[in-house]
């Protein structure tokens, strides 16, 4: 990822337990229904078509629930700029160089209003960005070029030191 000092990291996981009991609950209702056709149909000929699409409908709505699952947002805070995956979105870390950022700075936002609610969000008006996985703050970013990416994080107090330790590096630097 780097060479230069990491300040702060963060990995952040899909966690609201609705989401959960929605998944789970799709999951059962999906299996429960698949049973109760095949027992309902037990003296009828099965028909193999009809098998196999139950079969697929329940793979991918298990593999749905297997995708949120894997989803997980990478935060790092360096000397040199700011680090940020979101897999399965992103193989590598995105870098955001400290000479690119105009701004750099947390702050609540409104996830539904502003963004449209959680993941990776894309707002086609002006082209801003948003990594979040849960919660209502973030690490805002303003680049040099004027777009805005928004990271969401769960420890905006350790963000904000992270940031205050970056300020004292780059004044050192600028000294020597």
């Amino acid at each position: 990822m780097t060479r230069s000092k990491i300040l702060y990291t963060e990995t952040q996981r899909f966690s609201q337990w609705w989401l959960w009991i929605f998944l789970i609950g799709i999951n059962a209702l999906i299996l429960y229904a698949i049973i109760e056709e095949n027992i309902a149909q037990q003296h009828l000929s099965n028909n193999l078509t009809n098998i196999v699409m139950q079969i697929l409908v329940f793979l991918l709505v298990v593999s749905m629930s297997i995708f949120f699952l894997a989803n997980k947002l990478n935060t790092a805070i360096a000397t040199d700029g700011i680090y940020v995956r979101f897999f399965p979105f992103h193989r590598k870390y995105k870098f955001f160089a400290w000479d690119d950022i105009q701004e750099a700075y947390t702050r609540k936002y409104k996830p539904i209003a502003e963004y449209g609610g959680w993941g990776l969000r894309h707002k086609k008006v002006n082209k801003d960005i948003a990594y979040n996985v849960s919660g209502n703050m973030g690490l805002q970013l303003v680049l040099k070029n004027g777009k805005k990416i928004l990271i969401g994080t769960r420890k905006p107090e350790l963000v904000q030191e992270a940031l205050e330790k970056v300020k004292k590096y780059q004044e050192i630097g600028k000294s020597i």
